[in-house]
């Protein structure tokens, strides 16, 4: 939730986060904002769609080596998974 201060108040917004992919090694991330949240998520999912890498995958369907990436007060980590694991989020 994002608010903006205005002459008459405050005005809400919403700002959302959207990943997509194939489970084939195609992942797309997307992030957008709006008035109200069907609308950011929305907008979210269709830029994830339009910005689509490809991941390599190895094994029974992991990533090669563990990888880490931080922007400003966001952090992410990504671990290969031994055989027979699903997928884990969050942490």
């Amino acid at each position: 939730r994002v608010t903006k201060v205005v002459k008459g108040g405050k005005l809400m917004g919403f700002r959302c986060t959207a990943i997509v992919g194939n489970g084939n090694g195609l992942v797309g991330v997307g992030c957008q904002a709006g008035r109200e949240v069907a609308v950011a998520a929305k907008r979210a999912i269709t830029d994830a769609r339009r910005n689509v890498v490809r991941v390599p995958i190895v094994g029974a369907g992991t990533i090669p080596h563990k990888m880490e990436a931080k922007y400003h007060a966001a952090r992410m980590v990504m671990v290969p998974a031994s055989d027979g694991t699903g997928v884990i989020a969050g942490g």
